[in-house]
Formats: C-alpha cells, structure tokens, sequence
C-alpha cells in the first residue's frame, strides 16, 4: 500500500461527513469484525443515532495487525487517498465505470475513494500507487543514442528489469523486493513505476497500557522512470541518495531492453556555463505558458579558472544581471559555475529553481517544471540529444 492515513479517522467528524449510506456498506465488509469482536451495531440505525465516536475510538485503539488487518488497512487506504488534491484523478477514474452514475457531484474526494473501494479495492490501491509514484519529483537526466523510434516494451523485458534490480537490491541490503509495474504510454513517453523496500527500521510503539514493544519493518518506496522514444531522454525520478539508485535504474533498463549496461550512461548535464555566453539574454522565454517572472538571483563559482576558491553573488534587487550591470561586473572570467538559482513564476505560482553543474533537474517533473524544462532547453543550459550526439 503506497498511502496509509488513519489518522484522519480519529476525528469522529472525519466520519460524519463521509457519505453515511456508503460507510454502512463498507462496515457491512468487515461485519465479521464489528459485529463478532468489537459487539458494534451499525445496521438499521439513522445517520443521527449512529454512534461515530464509538467507531472512531475502534479504529483508532487497535494495533492493525491479525486476522483483521485489511478492516485497517482499508481504512488507511482510503484516508491516504481522501485528500483535495487526489478528487480529479477519482473522478477521471469513476467517470469510466459502469457505476458512475453513483458519484455525486456534491461527494468530496473521501466519499469517492469509498465507492471505489466498495466496487474494487484493489483498483483503488493501484490508483494510490499511481499516484504515490508520479507526483511531482525532481529528477535525474540520462540519454542514449539509440534510435527507439520503433521501442515496443515486452513482458520479457519487464522479467529482465526486474531480476536485475533485485539482484542490486539484494546486494544493498534492501531483500529482493522490486516489483516493476507494466509501463503506461503516455504520447512518446513510456512511464515505468517501481517498487522497493528502503532500509529496515525500528520504532518504539504501546501495545497496550503501559507495556511497549519494538516494531521492525521495511518502508515501501515508489520510484518512476519516463523514457522518451523521440528524443532518447530518461528521466531518472529518484532521490539523490542514495547516490547508487540512479545508476541502478539507467544499467538494468539498458540491460532490459538492449542487453547492454551501458546503453543510458551519456549524462545530461546542466550546462551552467552558457550564462556566460548569454548573460541577459538566458533568461528569455519564447514558449506560450504565462511566464511573469524570470530572474537570475545568485550563482555559486569558482573565483577563477586556476583557483579552487569558491565566490558567490547574490542579487539586492531581484536581478543579479541588472545588479553586475550596474557595477560593470563581468562573469566570463570567472571560474566553473558551480550552482545558479533563478526565481520563476507561471501564472500565479512563483518558485526558487536551483540548478548545479550536474544532471539532476533541480525542480519537479510536474506542470511547473515542464514549462521550466521548455526554458532551458531553449536557451541551451540543457543540451538537446542532437547537442549530445555532436559532443560525441
């Protein structure tokens, strides 16, 4: 289960608001439960007699754990998937099944992820898993020079993907427990979701009144790649540490699907020292998005091209270009750009983008980031597949 959020069941008016004659459906699933071991009456009582605080204190004081976890464990599920911002991805689900005339326009994200779970709670947990795995993240940036114009991915690819990262994972202590999800085709893009166990922890929790015991478990993880057939282009969507999960992803997806570890090494590097052929002129955007602001607000460099000392700038006003303009300072005598931030805003969202001499993106592969992504490209700070192609 990617999402757990029973905390929200604690609030007895959490209960209350949920659409009343859904919840009776879905206590009626675990009646064994209510009815045999809790001794608590549901049925045939009016939504303004039904005892909510008694079934709040019930799922809140027990352990979750025995022949009743999935009571639980559903309960989790559908508190993780209860917020605002999870209500479209519900309803652009619902919308295609043969019980949407079932969702109300005037149910709120909770009461639709209850009907989903009445109708398949299995769905329901892979849409969290989508979820969980595609939110916004930054990334990391690989390309190959194959041409994968014609990529098909096959399920002897996927068996392949899979052995291979379980082979890494077992080797970093992590047990054998990546499961590769079938890909998605989104336009020119296949997105691959990942799941894996972290590192094992303990954690101290009451097992009742005041005796306590040690709980050992394994974090569950979502990682995802998104190949680009057109351009080459992986996008690596992983944290930096640990350091050795990015190159984990780009050799056992070059081996999956070439045979070949090598296939995803070329980097996409940010290519910061373009800000000091352009100057003013990186910060011009040509796209269609309502980009308001675009600012260069401080750089991180080396103090010359033969000193290991590390000088850095930072804009009084807004604009660290109009600001070294004012004082004639120039930039293309210093040493390597080592990091620049700029200050973005599209639309009404305004963001602080950071951007070092390396291939990690430095914002979220999300709306935001896309437009950010059209802006570098277009301005060279990050190389097209063709730039690589030359460079080779």
């Amino acid at each position: 289960m990617a999402g757990s959020n029973l905390r929200k069941f604690t609030n007895p008016g959490f209960l209350r608001a949920l659409e009343f004659s859904n919840l009776i459906k879905l206590l009626r699933k675990f009646d064994g439960y209510f009815s045999g071991v809790v001794h608590f009456e549901y049925d045939d009582i009016e939504q303004e007699k039904f005892n909510f605080d008694r079934l709040a204190a019930i799922l809140v004081d027990q352990m979750m754990v025995g022949e009743y976890a999935e009571l639980f464990d559903a309960f989790a599920l559908i508190g993780a998937m209860s917020s605002d911002s999870r209500e479209d991805i519900l309803r652009e689900f619902i919308d295609a099944q043969p019980y949407s005339n079932e969702a109300g326009d005037d149910m709120t994200a909770a009461d639709l992820a209850v009907l989903v779970y009445l109708h398949d709670p299995e769905k329901l947990n892979e849409i969290d898993v989508e979820f969980t795995a595609t939110k916004k993240k930054s990334f990391a940036m690989r390309a190959t020079r194959r041409d994968l114009s014609s990529l098909e991915i096959t399920k002897e690819q996927l068996t392949v993907f899979e052995e291979q990262l379980n082979s890494v994972f077992v080797s970093k202590h992590r047990g054998k427990t990546a499961k590769v999800y079938t890909p998605s085709r989104e336009g020119d893009e296949y997105w691959f979701i990942i799941r894996h166990g972290d590192s094992f922890k303990r954690q101290g929790t009451v097992a009742k009144e005041k005796e306590s015991k040690t709980l050992a478990f394994q974090p569950e993880s979502f990682d995802l790649l998104v190949l680009n057939i057109c351009s080459g282009e992986l996008r690596i969507c992983v944290p930096s540490d640990p350091q050795w999960l990015e190159e984990c992803y780009a050799q056992t997806l070059g081996k999956a699907l070439f045979n070949d570890f090598s296939a995803f090494e070329d980097r996409r590097n940010n290519e910061l020292e373009r800000l000091k052929e352009l100057g003013e002129k990186a910060l011009v955007y040509s796209g269609t998005a309502a980009v308001k602001r675009l600012d260069l607000i401080s750089l991180r460099f080396l103090h010359s091209p033969d000193c290991p000392m590390i000088d850095q700038l930072t804009t009084s006003a807004g604009d660290l270009f109009r600001d070294m303009r004012s004082v004639n300072y120039n930039i293309a005598g210093v040493g390597t750009i080592l990091e620049a931030k700029f200050a973005v805003k599209i639309g009404n969202k305004e963001k602080t983008i950071t951007l070092k001499n390396n291939n990690r993106s430095g914002y979220d592969y999300d709306e935001f980031g896309v437009v950010v992504d059209e802006w570098l490209r277009s301005v060279g700070i990050l190389p097209s597949s063709k730039a690589l192609e030359k460079a080779a």
